[in-house]
């Protein structure tokens, strides 16, 4: 062998991460962070699987922990649920107490 790796994409699952890594010598990308997500469509804040984060007072999101097989081919954002009777403060993001 010459060392150099030779690889068809085809080969690799998506990888469970908005920002994979290519290594040397390897073929497939690696998430060197663990699973993660865009917080919302806007693509800014990445958010580690499993993790829950409030967009406003009244949405949160969750990001999928990654374990799912087939999840991660095509959905790169937290899936956000909007409570009932709530009106956000504009422009104001919140973390949990």
């Amino acid at each position: 062998m010459d060392g150099i790796a030779r690889c068809l994409v085809a080969d690799c699952a998506p990888p469970p991460c908005v920002n994979p890594v290519y290594e040397k010598g390897k073929c497939c990308p690696e998430c060197k962070d663990g699973p993660n997500c865009y917080s919302d469509s806007s693509q800014i804040q990445v958010i580690a699987g499993g993790t829950t984060v409030w967009i406003d007072k009244c949405t949160h999101c969750r990001c999928h922990d990654g374990q799912d097989v087939g999840y991660w081919e095509g959905n790169r954002v937290a899936k956000c649920v909007r409570m009932r009777n709530c009106t956000p403060s504009v422009g104001h993001r919140q973390s949990p107490h």
